[in-house]
This record gives C-alpha cells, structure tokens and sequence, in this order.
C-alpha cells in the first residue's frame, strides 16, 4: 500500500536508509527471515507497521539479495494499548479495594480498642456513681458508644463483601431458631415503643439448608429498620414459599410496618452504600444507611434479591427472596399438630386484628376450630354462650394488655362464671416485662411470649393441657411426691458450688447417696470407673458440655441403659430436645421443683421408690424453730423486692438458713461474676460470658429472684446474639445485671458476715467437741458440714485466723478430703478434752 511504498522510497534516499540497510545485513549475516515493527507517518497519520526481511540464495547457496515484506498493524496495536489501559486500571482499582479494605480493618480496630475502654470504664464510674444525674450522663455516654461500635460494625462488614472477602456457610438450621434470634434482638426497641410484634412461617419448611447466620443479618437489618421507623402499630414478619423444584425452595421473606413510609425518590436511594432515604432521616432516626446496602449485598452472594414497596404515610414491606434446600433430616410432615382432640375448640382474644387473625390461622392449620374476638368482653359472651350450647372451648389464648379488660381481669371473671365446662386459659403477650405474678394472679396454663412461633405454640398448649387432669374441673390436688429407700448411688454433674449444694440437699434428703463433679470431662472420668444408679447432668460446663459427657458417657461399659438426666436453666423445647437427641432420658428446667424432680426420679428408678407414701422432703412452710427465730431472718427475706420466699425455700428443701447463704451468696460472688461478664465479652471470650451469666440465671430462679434471673435470661440471649449480630446492644442487658444484683445486695445487707449476731462463748473443750462432730461430717461427706461450718466459724476464725481460710474454701468447695486434713490439725493444736481453759471471747 502506500505505507509500503513511503517506507521504500525512504529506505532507499530518506534518513531511515541506514536502518534499512542494517536491517538487510543482519538478515544476510544470520541466514535467516527477520522481523521488526516499524514507525512512519503517512501525511499527519502514525502507522505501524510489521516488517520482515528474507534472505534470498542462489543455485550454489550464496547470498543474491533480500525480498523485503511490510504488514500494516496500526488497528491492532491500537487494540493492544486499549486492553494494557483496561488492565492497568484494573489492577489500580483491585489495589485500591485492598488498600480499602486493609485501612477500615485497621480503622474499626484502632477505634474499637479505645471503645471498649470508654465503656468499660464508665461501667465502672457508673456503678460507684451516687447522684442520679451522673448516672443518666454515664447512660448517654455508654449509649453513645455502643451505637458507634454498631455503626463500625456495619463498615467492616461491608470492608468484606466489597474485597470479596465475605463467604457463606451453609448448613441445616431451623427457621424458627434463626427468626427467634432476631425477635430476641429487636424485642427490646419495640417493646419501648408498643409495638404490636408478629410472625406467620406456618407454610415453610421448618428445617433448612443454606447459611441461616446471614439470613437472620438481613431479617435483623429489615426488623429493626421497621421498628425504627415505626412509632405506633405494628411490625410483621411473613415468609411463604414461592417455587418448589425437589429439595429446593424458593422463599419469600417479608417484613412489614405501620411506620412513616418512603416516596418513589426516596426508595430508589434504598440499598445503595451511605444512603438514606433523604438528610432529615439521619437527623432523626440515626444510622449510615449500610444495613441495607449490606442487605443487598449478602442477598446477592445468596443467589437471591432484595426490594421494598412502600407509600409515604402508610407503611413499606421490605422483602427479600433467595432458594434455600430443604435440610435431608427434616421430618416430612410440615405441620405442627397440637396435643388435643381432633377439632377442639379454641378462642383467641386480642385486640389487634392481625393479631388475633394470624394466632386463628395458625391454630387451625394444626387442626383446632378457631375462634377469635377483640376483647374481654366479647370473649366473656363467647365463652357464656358456647357453654351454653354444650359446645364449649377447651382453651382460651388471651392477649395480656387490652383496652377495657385485660387479660388477667378477663380470666377471673370467665373464672367466677356458672360454667358446666371451664377450659383452660394461656396468656399471650409481647412485653418482656409482664410480672411473673400476673401469670400466678389467673392462674393462667402457661404464659406464651409474641410473637408466637409454632413450635412454641405446641410445646406450650402441650404443657397446659398435660397439666389438665379434669376437663371442666377445677385440678385435683397432686398426689404425693414419692418416698426413696436409701442406698441408690447417684452422679451429680454441675460446675457451680451453689447449685451443688442446693441439688445435694435435695438428693441426700430424699435418702440417695450422691458423688459431686464440677465439668463434663470429670463426669465420664467418674462414670468409667463405678457404676452409678442415675446420673443428673448440667449441660453447660467448662471443658466437657452435658450433652457430649452424655453422649461419651453411653458409650461406656454398663452405662448403655444408665438413666441420664439434663438438669439446666436452658428451658426451651428445642433444649429438651436437643438433651433427648444425646441420650439423655429426660430434662428438668432449673429451678428444679423438688417435687418434679422426685417424680422424675421415680419414674426412672421404680424398684427404689415407694408409690404413696409422703414425701421425704420438707414441706416448704417455715418450721416452728424458723418461725421463732429470734432475729426476725424470715420477717426480713419477705421484705426484699423482687424475692419470692416461697419458692426459695422449696428449692432448699425449707431449710431458711441454706437459702439466706444462697442468697447472700448470690448477692456478693456473683455480682462480681456479672462484672466481669463485660470485660469477658469484649475480649471475646463468649462461651465464658454466656457460662456467667447462665449460672446466674439458674440459680436466681432456684432462690426465687424471679425479676434477676429474667434479667440474666435476656442478658444470656443478648450474648448469645452478638456472635452473628455483631451490632446488636449487649452491655444494656449486661448493665441490668449487674444492677439488679447491687439492689440485691443492699436489700440483703442485714446477712453481711461483717455484723454477726453475738454467740454463746466456746471454750477449747467446746471447740473441740465441734471440730470433732465437723470432722465426722467432713470424713462421710456429708453436706451439713457447710451447716456446722457456719454455726463455729467465728470460734474458729478467732483461734486460727489462717486455717479458717483454709477450711471455709475447702467446705465451700466441697472439697471434703482437703477439709478433713485442716480438721485434724486443728485437733492438734488444741489441748485434750479434760483440760481446762478459759472460754474464747465472743
């Protein structure tokens, strides 16, 4: 072309004449083709071109000339800068994602550090704090904090998915689990604002295969979205399934509210990272914008997608699709049938709509006739009338706060009716904070926690109508707790000194001999080397959990049929459940009611009880020597707030003086045990926080604190929480603990050691007598050495300051053989029987 031509006519008179014959020598000297790329201007236009030089021989081989040849390639090395340009600005923008990535990580940990000192420090200026205006500032500040740890939370999360760094894990979970948990997170802001809190997962299968973690992020993020924009009505989550291919879903996930709405404008900023509706919502609701922006995200790397429908003034549904398998371990039935004759009926009172009408609809999809109306008086005409037709209803569900007529009055006048047929009444309500005794005021059944889940609702209506001995009747007593013949040998497995002592007074009262372990690990070691008549067993302990000890302990010789009893403050179905799925042969929920636990233990060991006959336990009325208790001790426990006296003393066994030290106890150790739940936590150890708080939970409910141990069970579940919702508020429910035990201890000061009542003198004779009747105690392991303990310690302390220590944490610990050799040598050191010494001061 005519490049090729401008190229020759420049070789051959032009400045590039020298390069040209170069390039000819070069090919003649190497005897071979050469090619080179090679520039020129056409006019004003740059071409390249590829050119190739060929040596041409003649007959005899020698060198005759050059054939020279030129491809015009100006297109593509055009092409090629473009594809360099493409690859270089990738590689720039992959390394900035990474310099990004690497700078939030960085930031979240520099501000995280001084964060967790600002809240743990005031924490500890809150609680020294006397004035109440100092503590509302401290609240502010600590609220402040933790909001800002949330918002960090939120960046780093999206620093993941934005490196691509974030992965799925997908595994079998329960639907209901994953939705309980995000109910469980945003209980509390709802329940601040009354809000009417629902869920409908009827139609859903309920066992699933995916990664149950990030599904319950974006319900979390969806949730509390809806509660914060929300200030009066309700907030519902629905999930339905839109597409079935075999063992694969297609599910639709739905939350909406009666909150402010969004106008076109403003929900096509929705989703997008550091958006918001408009300004004015960060000014008024708070946030960044990211907690949907991450929502779409994880919707994306689940195959799925996200979207909203709203209307400014009349409330948005965010929902959410993605295909999830149907887990190979699901049963096949999809309903959960209630524990009732086929078609019995049922009413339902509340006075929300949607309420009423999703509880009726999914008590009949598990085969009761469902009635519902919207307050306590039409429900008093319902149940009037269907009595009278001779059609009556078996169970009642009532809402607790209805206008008019709650749920509690309503009941005591369907009570006080003519009726020939009384059903049995549950009571239903969304706050966290209904007292206990609005539950014992009815009496209700049962009281069931909205929003009601399925499985819940069966296992609730299951335990209302086991307890119904007589349709229509008022409940016979019942019978007689049986009596033991002494001599069975049981294995105590619990990893607190407190609850130790409380279920050996029980054990050894009733006439069983009982060895003592403090974890798991300890359990199987016992259970490998005798043989044990039953074994109860804790399920969170240290090193060995119950349900692995249960499992090892079954696959020991002589222990395939060994009665394994779960004994925990873990009360939920799922919790029994999941004891029955390890072997175990049944679940008591701490506190454990002696009676329960007596029943249980003759079922499973019939040749040692005694059908009957009365109960070996203590009845818990005080005693006459209690009620003449000259210092007023059970005067004194009726007074603090918040203690239920009455079933302390029947989880001691009446003994007062067992459930003082429990809760003293209680009040100071485990308050310090609260404080550092805290500190456990923001350094993230969480299985040690959860094991705190879980063990002030059990023993609040044996010792009756009904108030701290509901404290400790939404302080439990907040930790728990945290480990998938990072942002969810954990230092609040904390907080409360540990408040609530400061109260605990102020009410209690009347039992500090500091101010012990004055006794009779001891003189060394009298000392020894002591130490001789504590040492026959201490040396068969009897747990009334604690009793004994107590009444000479002060004898004791006076005389050996050092070895009273010793003794205290020897018999606190049950540690009886470390115990017996600081007994003796005290022996030693005091005079014979027959010598006289003077009395020890008082």
């Amino acid at each position: 072309g005519s490049a090729v031509g401008k190229l020759v006519q420049e070789a051959l008179s032009g400045p590039r004449a020298q390069a040209f014959r170069e390039a000819q020598i070069q090919a003649i000297r190497l005897l071979a083709p050469l090619e080179q790329e090679e520039s020129l201007k056409v006019g004003e236009e740059p071409r390249s071109l590829l050119a190739s030089y060929y040596p041409l021989l003649d007959a005899d081989g020698a060198v005759s000339g050059v054939c020279y040849q030129a491809l015009d390639i100006t297109q593509r090395k055009k092409a090629e800068a473009a594809l360099l340009a493409a690859t270089s600005a990738q590689l720039a923008a992959e390394g900035m994602a990474r310099t990004k990535s690497g700078f939030l990580a960085n930031m979240s940990h520099e501000i995280r550090t001084p964060m967790n000192a600002i809240i743990g420090l005031t924490h500890l200026i809150r609680r020294d704090a006397t004035e109440e205006r100092q503590r509302q500032q401290l609240d502010k500040v600590s609220g402040a904090a933790m909001h800002l740890l949330a918002v960090i939370n939120d960046i780093l999360d999206f620093s993941k998915i934005e490196a691509g760094k974030m992965t799925l894990d997908p595994t079998d979970f329960e639907l209901e689990t994953v939705v309980s948990n995000v109910f469980t997170i945003t209980g509390d802001k709802a329940e601040a604002k009354g809000l009417e809190v629902m869920a409908e997962l009827s139609s859903v299968p309920p066992r699933l295969h995916g990664d149950g973690v990030r599904l319950g992020q974006i319900l979390t993020n969806f949730m509390g979205n809806a509660v914060k924009f929300t200030e009066r009505g309700s907030v519902a989550l629905r999930a339905s399934v839109t597409h079935r291919d075999g063992d694969v879903v297609m599910l639709r996930f739905e939350v909406r509210d009666t909150g402010i709405g969004l106008t076109a404008e403003q929900q096509a900023k929705l989703f997008t990272a550091f958006q918001q509706a408009d300004v004015s919502t960060t000014r008024t609701h708070g946030g960044t914008g990211l907690g949907l922006a991450i929502s779409r995200r994880l919707a994306d790397l689940m195959g799925g997608k996200v979207g909203v429908r709203s209307e400014p003034a009349k409330g948005s549904t965010f929902w959410f699709e993605a295909p999830f398998g149907v887990s190979t371990h699901a049963t096949p039935a999809q309903r959960h049938d209630l524990p009732l004759p086929p078609r019995t009926r049922v009413l339902v009172v509340d006075d929300m709509e949607e309420a009423r009408e999703l509880l009726a609809d999914m008590l009949t999809h598990m085969g009761a006739r469902a009635d519902a109306v919207d307050s306590g008086a039409r429900a008093l005409a319902a149940v009037a009338q269907a009595d009278a037709t001779g059609d009556p209803y078996e169970l009642i569900l009532t809402d607790w706060l209805m206008p008019g007529m709650n749920g509690t009055q309503m009941w005591q006048k369907i009570c006080a009716l003519p009726l020939q047929h009384r059903p049995q009444c549950i009571l239903v309500s969304g706050s966290l904070s209904c007292p206990a005794d609005e539950v014992h005021a009815g009496p209700f059944a049962a009281f069931l926690p909205k929003p009601v889940l399925p499985r819940l609702l069966q296992e609730t209506v299951a335990r209302a109508w086991n307890e119904l001995r007589a349709p229509g009747k008022v409940p016979d007593a019942p019978p007689p707790a049986p009596k033991f013949v002494p001599g069975m040998h049981l294995l105590l497995a619990e990893d607190n000194a407190l609850n130790q002592e409380v279920a050996c007074e029980l054990l050894r009262g009733m006439g069983f001999t009982v060895d003592v372990v403090d974890d798991g690990l300890a359990a199987v070691a016992q259970a490998s080397v005798r043989h044990y008549d039953l074994i109860l067993m804790d399920i969170q302990m240290p090193r060995l959990d119950g349900l692995q000890a249960a499992r090892q302990v079954r696959a020991l010789p002589g222990h395939a049929r060994t009665p394994i009893v779960a004994m925990t403050a873990n009360a939920f179905a799922e919790d029994r459940a999941a004891a029955l799925e390890a072997g175990m042969n049944d679940h008591l929920a701490k506190p454990v009611d002696p009676d329960q636990l007596a029943r249980v233990l003759a079922r499973l060991l019939p040749r040692a009880a005694h059908s009957g006959l009365h109960s070996s336990m203590p009845s818990p009325a005080p005693s006459p020597e209690l009620l003449a208790d000259p210092g007023g001790l059970l005067a004194q426990l009726e007074t603090v707030e918040g203690l239920d006296v009455e079933q302390g003393l029947r989880s001691v066994g009446g003994n007062l003086a067992s459930l003082a030290r429990l809760l003293y106890r209680i009040s100071v150790q485990h308050r310090l045990d609260a404080q550092q739940a805290l500190a456990l936590l923001q350094g993230g150890s969480i299985a040690d926080a959860q094991r705190v708080l879980h063990t002030i939970k059990g023993l609040a409910g044996t010792a009756g604190l009904h108030p701290l141990q509901t404290l400790a069970q939404q302080a439990e579940a907040a930790v728990h929480a945290w480990q998938t919702q990072p942002e969810a508020d954990t230092s609040g429910p904390l907080l409360r603990v540990d408040a609530a035990l400061a109260q605990l201890a102020r009410a209690l000061a009347f039992l500090s050691p500091d101010k012990p009542a004055a006794g009779p003198a001891l003189d060394a004779a009298g000392l020894r007598r002591s130490l001789e009747n504590l040492r026959a105690l201490v040396a068969s392991d009897d747990i009334d050495a604690a009793t004994a303990y107590a009444d000479m310690q002060a004898a004791v302390e006076q005389r050996f300051a050092q070895e009273a220590q010793a003794l205290e944490k020897a018999i606190d610990d049950f540690d009886f053989v470390g115990a017996l050799a600081v007994v003796d040598r005290l022996l030693t050191q005091l005079p014979p029987a027959d010598t006289d010494e003077p009395p020890l001061p008082a």
